[in-house]
C-alpha cells in the first residue's frame, strides 16, 4: 500500500484503517511522518527515532487525526524548513577539538548537532590558552 493510500485512510477512509498492514505502515512511515511535520513537529520530532515503532507510531498519528475527516491545506504544503546539521567550524578547529577531547568524527557530530555553544565555547578556551602559551 501506497503512502497516499494511507493518508487517504487516516483522514478520509477511516473505516479502512484495520486493513491497514504493520508492514505498510512502517514503509510509508517516514513520508507521512514528514509530512505531518510541517504543522506538528515536535510529535513529529518524537516519533522521528530509530527505536520507535513505526507501525504503533503512525497509529498514533491515526488516533490524533479521528475527528477530522479532509486533508487538511497544511498537508499539502513543502516543509519549511531545512536540517542544517552542517558543521560551522573549519577543519583545523574541528581538529583541535576532536583531539583535545579524544572524540570520533561521530561522537564530534553528535556533540556540534547537539550542544554547539558549549563546543564553541571550549574552542575559544584552546584557543586563548594556545596563544597565552606561545
Amino acid at each position: 500500500m501506497k503512502f497516499d493510500e494511507i493518508i487517504n485512510i487516516i483522514f478520509l477512509n477511516k473505516k479502512k484503517y484495520k486493513i491497514i498492514s504493520d508492514k505498510d505502515k512502517n514503509d510509508a512511515f517516514y513520508i507521512i511522518n514528514k509530512k505531518f511535520s510541517i504543522k506538528y513537529p515536535k510529535i513529529a520530532k518524537f516519533f522521528n527515532n530509530k527505536n520507535i515503532d513505526k507501525a504503533s507510531s503512525i497509529d498514533m498519528w491515526f488516533f490524533h487525526f479521528k475527528n477530522i475527516n479532509y486533508i487538511p491545506n497544511w498537508y499539502w504544503l513543502k516543509t519549511p524548513f531545512k536540517k542544517d546539521k552542517k558543521n560551522k567550524l573549519s577543519g583545523s578547529d574541528t581538529k583541535k577539538i576532536i583531539e583535545e577531547f579524544d572524540l570520533s568524527d561521530d561522537e564530534f557530530n553528535f556533540l556540534y548537532d547537539n550542544y554547539k555553544d558549549e563546543i564553541e565555547f571550549e574552542l575559544k578556551l584552546i584557543k586563548r590558552w594556545e596563544k597565552n602559551k606561545s
